[in-house]
């Protein structure tokens, strides 16, 4: 009976240990989530929910709050203006979602299969190129700028050697070069994060497909876009989807270049004008909802139709 007894009171205090272990262990999790989850809930689910109602309302001269289609109708007034900067902004974000889209994501690809068959001076590339991840991007624009400024060493060396006037403002001051510099500062920074991705896809191709191809006679532009392409074509998709997705929303650092001076208006800064600089207007917010809402529906579709499109006439090799 004694040693009923303390079997018993064996078997509780490890009932009670799993017990506290397993409360532990769930306290952890929750403090782990509870911070994403409320950041989620509060500044996307809230802010995109509150942001729907807002474009369709506008607040009146004695402070209260009335149902409208007028923020839609501003946005499409802007047009007739022969000052408005939205056809501008529109030009600016669509070349920047091209340059993204296209330049970047091909630079990305050929360099991550640079590093990938470790060429020679591989690993000066990788540190080039991955210190735009690394540095705030405050900092990395301050230093854009003086680089490529009036007193920089990018305008002497074309001044040098090609005869280049040297604009008053440098680059980011003229209109004929500011938008020009932010593409170029777009690619430069935005490699990284597809190489990265790139990188871990090429990793993953087995070594006897590469061999293989070798023993076949086949050159690199052929390993590269018939072997190696296809296999992962998944990460590329996904990339292409995501660029598409942030079509609008395509910007490059103008705000922390240019401000918008010397045609480098984009849409997603001219909605973060409106909603910051609200000096002199009525309802900045709510007209910049119904902007959002308005790029929203244009891109929705065409993001689905080009997801449907890759994924019919691209098909995924398993291996």
């Amino acid at each position: 009976m004694i040693e009923g007894q303390i079997a018993e009171a064996g078997n509780k205090r490890l009932f009670l240990k799993k017990k506290k272990q397993n409360f532990i262990r769930s306290l952890f999790i929750f403090c782990m989530i509870v911070l994403p989850l409320l950041n989620f809930l509060v500044f996307y689910l809230y802010v995109n929910f509150n942001s729907f109602f807002m474009a369709f309302q506008m607040q009146t001269g004695k402070g209260e709050m009335r149902w409208t289609l007028d923020n839609f109708r501003f946005f499409f007034d802007e047009f007739r203006y022969a000052d408005s900067v939205l056809p501008e902004s529109i030009a600016n974000t669509m070349i920047t979602f091209a340059v993204n889209l296209f330049t970047a994501l091909v630079t990305s690809f050929l360099i991550s299969y640079f590093l990938y068959k470790k060429m020679r001076l591989s690993w000066l590339f990788k540190i080039l190129l991955f210190l735009p991840a690394i540095i705030s991007p405050v900092v990395l624009t301050r230093l854009f700028s003086s680089v490529i400024g009036v007193r920089g060493p990018v305008m002497d060396i074309l001044h040098i050697l090609f005869g280049m006037e040297i604009p008053s403002g440098g680059w980011l001051g003229d209109d004929r070069y500011a938008m020009m510099a932010i593409m170029f500062y777009c690619v430069w920074t935005g490699v990284a994060g597809n190489m990265i991705l790139f990188n871990g896809a090429l990793g993953r191709i087995p070594e006897e497909v590469i061999e293989a191809a070798k023993l076949d006679g086949v050159n690199w532009y052929k390993e590269l876009l018939i072997i190696i392409l296809p296999l992962i074509w998944p990460t590329m998709t996904t990339l292409i989807i995501m660029a598409t997705v942030n079509m609008f929303g395509a910007s490059g650092p103008v705000l922390l270049l240019t401000g918008g001076e010397n045609g480098t208006n984009t849409i997603s800064y001219q909605i973060f004008i409106k909603v910051y600089n609200t000096k002199g207007a009525v309802n900045p917010q709510n007209e910049a909802a119904a902007w959002g809402m308005i790029f929203s529906v244009i891109c929705i579709p065409i993001v689905f139709t080009l997801r449907y499109f890759l994924n019919k006439h691209f098909s995924e090799i398993e291996y």
